[in-house]
């Protein structure tokens, strides 16, 4: 199967993620690094994620843009591409309980026609 995504189209990326073991977990970080070819676009708050039942209790959001110096919530305007930013993650508070799954998003803008498959 192969997809093509247009130039200006905006791709969405969905991590799912779930604890395996026996105990809860605490200060869960989502690291997911921004496809080459795309860039970063805020959306709404910043992403999507889905907690409902998993014992977490909210997410921040940080981008970096200077090589993985420092983390940031700071970003552009929402729905403007931002080529600076080149990695993201979601920092989740609460637990993670035994057992549990959930997911979180990340938008990107391709201001290139790109071909997968």
């Amino acid at each position: 199967m192969s997809a093509a995504v247009d130039a200006g189209d905006i791709i969405e990326f969905t991590t799912t993620f779930f604890n395996k073991g026996t105990g809860a977990l605490k200060n869960v970080v989502i690291y997911d690094q921004i496809p080459a070819h795309t860039d970063y676009v805020k959306v709404g708050a910043a992403g999507q994620v889905s907690i409902a039942g998993t014992g977490l209790s909210g997410v921040v959001y940080e981008i970096f843009q200077d090589g993985g110096i420092t983390w940031s919530t700071y970003n552009s305007g929402a729905g403007t591409p931002d080529d600076s930013v080149t990695n993201f993650r979601a920092c989740l508070t609460g637990l993670l309980n035994p057992g549990a799954q959930g997911s979180i998003s990340f938008f990107d803008f391709s201001p290139h026609q790109l071909l997968f498959g």
